[in-house]
Order: C-alpha cells, then sequence, then structure tokens
C-alpha cells in the first residue's frame, strides 16, 4: 500500500522447523528418561515379599507363581516376611 512489501512466510517452512524442533525435544527427554538396571536378587539373599490383609485366592496362586519363577531364575526361593514395609 505504501511502497512497503510484506514479506508472506512459507507455511510448509514453518511447518519443518515445529516438526524438527519436537523430534528434537523427543529425541531428548527419551535420552534422559533411560532406566536403570534393577537388582532382584544379589545371589546371596533370597527376595522378600510382604502380604498385608486378606488375600484373595488368586493372589496367593500369584504369588505361588512368582515364587516358583524367582526359584528357577536366581536358585533361592523367595521369604516371605511379616515386618518387612517394602519388597526387597
Amino acid at each position: 500500500m505504501y511502497g512497503y512489501k510484506q514479506k508472506k512466510t512459507d507455511f510448509k517452512d514453518k511447518r519443518m522447523w515445529t516438526r524438527l524442533i519436537t523430534v528434537i525435544t523427543l529425541f531428548l527427554v527419551c535420552l534422559g528418561a533411560s532406566a536403570t538396571n534393577v537388582v532382584w536378587c544379589d545371589g546371596q539373599h533370597p527376595v522378600t515379599y510382604q502380604l498385608v490383609g486378606k488375600t484373595e485366592p488368586v493372589v496367593r496362586v500369584a504369588l505361588q507363581m512368582f515364587c516358583d519363577d524367582m526359584e528357577m531364575v536366581t536358585g533361592i526361593r523367595p521369604v516371605e516376611r511379616r515386618n518387612d514395609a517394602v519388597v526387597r
């Protein structure tokens, strides 16, 4: 209008930069959120567990299966602890 040309920004260019920034951000988040190794058994002490309150029969069956699996993997049968506050 007044001898001033308004520069049009290319929509595809904006979309490309938005996607690039999104991909870089997701990559950095995934890189920072990597999981560490979990040690279930140190090979010397059994895994312990605690049941709280009355449990259903299905819980007992699942626990028996867990104990069998842990014994096959570690060679040590898990032990129920009544005083422990957490699974170790």
